[in-house]
């Protein structure tokens, strides 16, 4: 049984009350409660999305493929830092797995490990980023920029701070 509430209201707050005052004693349930932070806005995504197009162009690569790109260079290193949605340990199940490839010499392991580290890079998402963390991705994709002589349009609005 998966549950989450996001307590915005005196009502929730006693639903979420209620639903664990229901919970089995026998069994062993988490409950982690955590303030929440808002999600990157939608003027950020517009920015972003503008600047992976003209940085893509620039270079000669495809809108998605620039954006896998950053997604590894940066925002990677973020959710990692920030222990973003289990992200932690995906990487190290990778690194296990190489570790285990390089030992065994096996070939096909270490394959298999690339792909896995290949898909985990493509399933990060931005919309997962709160806002400070999307500010951050976009200062450092500025930054890339700027250091390959590509100027980017720069609104003020993007560099929202969290809540």
């Amino acid at each position: 049984m998966d549950k989450r509430i996001i307590i915005t209201s005196e009502e929730l707050k006693e639903q979420a009350v209620f639903i664990i005052r229901k919970l089995p004693t026998n069994e062993a349930f988490v409950v982690d409660i955590k303030k929440r932070s808002k999600i990157r806005s939608i003027e950020q995504n517009a920015l972003y999305w503008k600047w992976i197009e003209i940085i893509s162009s620039e270079l000669g690569y495809k809108k998605e493929d620039f954006h896998y790109i950053m997604k590894k260079e940066f925002l990677l290193n973020i959710y990692l830092r920030n222990n973003h949605q289990g992200i932690v340990d995906c990487v190290e199940s990778v690194k296990k797995i190489r570790d285990i490839a390089q030992r065994t010499q096996d070939i096909n392991l270490n394959d298999q490990a690339d792909t896995l580290a290949r898909r985990i890079i493509e399933m990060l998402s931005t919309t997962d980023a709160t806002t400070k963390e999307f500010s951050e991705y976009l200062d450092c994709i500025e930054r890339k920029a700027n250091s390959l002589g590509i100027r980017l349009p720069a609104p003020e609005y993007y560099n929202e701070s969290a809540a």
